[in-house]
């Protein structure tokens, strides 16, 4: 549960709608930036 407080803080320019504390997407939406950073690398 930290985990997805501290990705929902530091996370910007997403402009979600909701808390990533109650995302049902939240592993979907981790993975793509996640893969979007090892792409720009």
């Amino acid at each position: 549960m930290i985990q997805r407080l501290k990705y929902w803080i530091f996370q910007r320019g997403k402009h979600c709608l909701c808390c990533c504390l109650f995302c049902e997407y939240y592993d979907l939406c981790r993975n793509e930036v996640m893969q979007e950073r090892e792409a720009r690398a």
